[in-house]
Order: C-alpha cells, then structure tokens, then sequence
C-alpha cells in the first residue's frame, strides 16, 4: 500500500473518529473549503468553514434527535485508491448506534464514499503554504451500505 493511500485512509478515520464527538466546530478542517456533504436527504455545498458547522451542526442535531452516541467504521474492509497524484476516494461502511434506555443499540448501517484532495506546491512557490499535503475532503456521500464502491 502506498504511503498516500495510507495517509488518505489514515485522515478518513481521523475524521471519523472525531465526528463522534458531535462538534460542528471540529469539522472545518477536514474538509476543503469548497465541499460537497450528500446524503438521502440533504445535498450541501460548503464553500467556507461556517457553512461546513452550519451543515455539520444541523447534521449533528438530527443524529441526537435520534439518540446517536457514536459510529463504528470498518476498519478492516476501508478501501481507498489513488485518482491522481493530489485526489483519492475512499469507501466502505459503518455501523451507527443509538442509546435506548440503558442499552446501545444499532440506529443504522451505511455506506460512505469520500474523495479527498491534497493541495500540492506549486513548482514556482519555495515556500510552503499552510495547507500543502494535507488531504481534505472535497465531497462525502452517505449511502445504503450494500453499495459500498469496491476499489
């Protein structure tokens, strides 16, 4: 596995992970300014970060509406490729859960596809700018998980 693959896959589950915590205000810097968030019910734009923690807190809100406590991706079958040398899609599936009583149960099974873009210096530029290399996510699509894209 190439180590862009491995840092494309290793960012999705870093986002992943701290979309758990349900703060809106974590999720600018995962996403390039200028995003794309597609689920069945809802198609948003994001072209800067107080409109991504404006989709993410609306998002947010109707996950706790539903008693959401955290997601469980699969790790194991996360599958990304590489599309060019600064653009790459991952796919795969989790698991949501929701807290009934005293008991977690399952709320649902998706499936995600995300693609990612990494600014890369400009061969004019000697000097690096803030976001070189950092993998951002330029569209993310929430779909039935028996669609999961295989890679």
């Amino acid at each position: 596995m190439s180590n862009e693959i491995k840092a494309v896959k290793a960012k999705f589950i870093e986002y992943s992970k701290v979309f758990n915590d349900l703060k809106p205000e974590l999720m600018p810097p995962f996403f390039h300014e200028g995003s794309v968030l597609i689920t069945t019910p809802l198609v948003a734009t994001m072209k800067n970060a107080i409109e991504i923690q404006g989709v993410f807190t609306q998002f947010m809100n109707a996950l706790r509406a539903k008693n959401f406590t955290h997601s469980e991706l699969d790790i194991e079958n996360l599958q990304a490729k590489m599309l060019s040398e600064n653009l790459a899609i991952v796919s795969g599936s989790a698991i949501r859960y929701k807290k009934d009583s005293d008991t977690e149960n399952e709320l649902e099974q998706i499936g995600v596809a995300y693609t990612f873009c990494k600014d890369i210096p400009e061969a004019t530029t000697t000097t690096p700018q803030p976001n070189d290399g950092v993998w951002k996510i330029v569209s993310g699509i929430i779909h039935q998980p028996e669609n999961a894209i295989a890679l």
